[in-house]
């Protein structure tokens, strides 16, 4: 495995990733662990064709992770051993066998573990350090996972236990002591009361039995004692604590804890900064130019969305990039650049109709091979249901992927089809954008949702403003007559592309036949060039009745009295503007009509909040973009969502 898959690999469970320097231990980033990420564009950037690079993981909350770094030349394996007769987690959970003959041990992020020696030879690392993982090598030497711990296999990181952090916080509290004694929190005198305290700290906080006050004591006695008790003495405080009931508040435990919090509140605790200054100088060599998996229309990662109304060919349009991507052919002279890895479509559909368009693509376009790499599910599955449902669709990925090869790119149509809750709902909108993330994420590679435009407002995605905002890029599609227009309405990080001109073309599929046995026929989706700029109508076409009706209601909405709402957005209540629309001009509104159109269940009200312009409240809407203001009436449409040309 390469240094940039593995990295891929380490991102897609969360674990931020850094760049090392071939056969060190030193960042090859400008600000070392300060650069650490998860982003997949950032880490290709990094490591895309250079094998000879290291690599490491961010420890601490960047990660959620804290590495216990074992050094057996330095006592490490003795001291490591002393922890896990505490009742630790022995074996359990991701182990690392280092280039220099020490282990790694992960577990589970604790903000009250901070970096530091935790014991002779046993390093703890969390925020602000990092450690390298496979596949590294120093000297010609790799780290590799021990073959019954590695995290590819589900091992997740294992849970500080409650003993380790009662001993943890004793160490944690040591302080130099005004005997001279080397720096010992307990000299003699004080060894036997302090940690008979201690252990009766831990017999009212975790309930501990005898045996395990015992292992944590003779830790403590190790750290803190100076010199050591006998184990004698230490097995005698742990029976007469024993003898007192557990679950009861204790006095000790009180103090420990008012000291440890004075502290914890004047220490900052060394954290990872995603915001930095630098010099301007750094900014005349060329970054990372976009990458693409079709050239100025697909990137190579991130979220997108291809959507337009009923009609217009979203998902022959889909399919054709589905295609091109899988058989590594140009897509209507764009360059495609998909290094032979896999294409998966998440059908909504998964009937006659896609499986006579993927026939059609491979008859219109020669019969090339490739096909076998693109995925199509058998069903639609509700991605917002839960943690379970991405967890099924990475499952069903792996069973069908080459790990060698990986994902290009993954493709949802239609949004909709792949969501059980409402779309309209910020909530269950960031839901499902959550689960296309994170199914990209362990893949690295670019998520795609096909969606429709609103009924009110066709050049907007339907629904929550949350999925605009969570795109990367968007791929707007439009109809006039039999011409299709693409083109681009998002590019975070990109210039656009021209806008191009497209239609569907007729394709007799060889050998099909319906049921008469007739030939049957499909259709693909063909571009024929950049759109040129069609002239303008001089004049405006007629208005129905609900268009009319927006145009007063939008002049009403202006005029009533719009406040902001604690977050910052505009409200209106319903009586505002039923106000104004029994003074609307030319024409005012009666009582009964002015109530019927502002109803929160009315045909136009429902119309705005599926258009994603207003959220509807109790008595009262909320505006979700205001930049639309202006633009309801002509945007309008009047046709049947659940088109049949879909």
């Amino acid at each position: 495995m390469t240094p940039l898959d593995a990295a891929l690999r380490y991102a897609s469970w969360g674990w931020a990733v850094l760049p090392i320097q071939p056969g060190s231990k030193l960042p090859a980033s400008a600000h070392g662990v300060k650069d650490a990420s998860t982003d997949p564009a950032q880490i290709r950037a990094w490591f895309e064709g250079r094998d000879d690079l290291n690599l490491a993981v961010a420890a601490g909350r960047a990660s959620n992770l804290i590495c216990f770094d074992i050094d057996p030349r330095n006592g490490g394996d003795a001291s490591w051993g002393a922890w896990l007769a505490m009742g630790g987690p022995h074996d359990d959970g991701p182990h690392a066998l280092t280039a220099g003959g020490g282990s790694h041990y992960l577990a589970t992020y604790d903000p009250a573990w901070r970096s530091s020696k935790l014991a002779q030879g046993v390093d703890l690392l969390s925020d602000g350090r990092y450690f390298l993982v496979y596949p590294s090598q120093i000297g010609g030497k790799k780290y590799e996972w021990e073959a019954s711990s590695d995290p590819a296999d589900g091992v997740a990181p294992f849970k500080i236990p409650p003993a380790w952090s009662a001993a943890y916080a004793a160490q944690a509290n040591k302080k130099p002591s005004s005997t001279g004694d080397g720096g010992g929190l307990l000299p003699v005198g004080s060894r036997n009361a302090g940690l008979a305290s201690l252990a009766g700290a831990m017999r009212a906080a975790c309930s501990m039995s005898e045996a395990e006050m015992l292992a944590a004591l003779s830790v403590a006695n190790e750290l803190r004692c100076n010199p050591p008790l006998p184990a004698s003495e230490i097995a005698q405080i742990c029976r007469s604590i024993a003898a007192y009931p557990t679950g009861g508040r204790d006095v000790a435990l009180d103090a420990a804890i008012g000291e440890q919090a004075a502290e914890a509140l004047s220490i900052k605790p060394a954290v990872q900064l995603d915001y930095y200054l630098e010099p301007a100088s750094g900014y005349l060599d060329q970054s990372a130019p976009a990458r693409w998996l079709v050239k100025s229309w697909v990137p190579e990662s991130g979220l997108s969305m291809i959507y337009g109304d009923s009609g217009t060919g979203k998902s022959f349009l889909a399919i054709d990039l589905a295609c091109c991507i899988a058989t590594g052919r140009d897509w209507h002279g764009h360059k495609v650049s998909a290094g032979g890895k896999s294409v998966v479509y998440l059908a909504g559909e998964g009937n006659f109709g896609l499986r006579a368009r993927v026939k059609a693509w491979h008859e219109a376009n020669g019969r090339p091979d490739g096909l076998q790499r693109l995925l199509i599910s058998n069903r639609a599955i509700d991605l917002d249901s839960g943690p379970q449902a991405a967890a099924d669709v990475l499952r069903a990925i792996k069973a069908m992927v080459d790990e060698s090869t990986g994902v290009a790119w993954i493709l949802l149509d239609t949004l909709n089809a792949h969501m059980g809750g409402d779309e309209n709902s910020a909530k269950d909108a960031r839901a499902i954008l959550s689960a296309g993330s994170v199914v990209g994420r362990a893949y690295g590679c670019s998520v795609t949702f096909v969606h429709h435009t609103g009924l009110a407002a066709s050049q907007r995605a339907r629904g929550s403003s949350a999925f605009r905002a969570a795109m990367d890029y968007a791929i707007l599609l439009t109809a006039d007559d039999s011409e299709i227009n693409l083109s681009v309405t998002k590019a975070k990080d990109s210039e656009p592309p021209q806008p191009l001109a497209a239609r569907l073309q007729r394709v007799a599929l060889a050998g099909w036949q319906d049921e008469d046995g007739e030939g049957v026929s499909g259709a693909v989706f063909v571009v024929d060039g950049v759109c040129e700029p069609k002239a303008k109508s001089g004049k405006p076409k007629a208005l129905s009745k609900g268009g009319q009706n927006l145009v007063v209601l939008e002049a009403a909405w202006r005029a009533g009295g719009c406040a902001l709402g604690a977050d910052g957005r505009a409200v209106v209540s319903r009586q505002a503007i039923i106000s104004a629309l029994l003074t609307a001009t030319p024409k005012p509104y009666n009582q009964g009509s002015a109530e019927k159109i502002t109803q929160p269940s009315g045909t136009l009200t429902n119309a705005l909040v599926s258009a994603g312009v207003i959220e509807a409240g109790d008595g009262f809407w909320t505006v979700c973009d205001a930049g639309l203001a202006g633009s309801w009436v002509m945007q309008i449409k009047q046709k049947n969502a659940d088109n049949a040309t879909e």
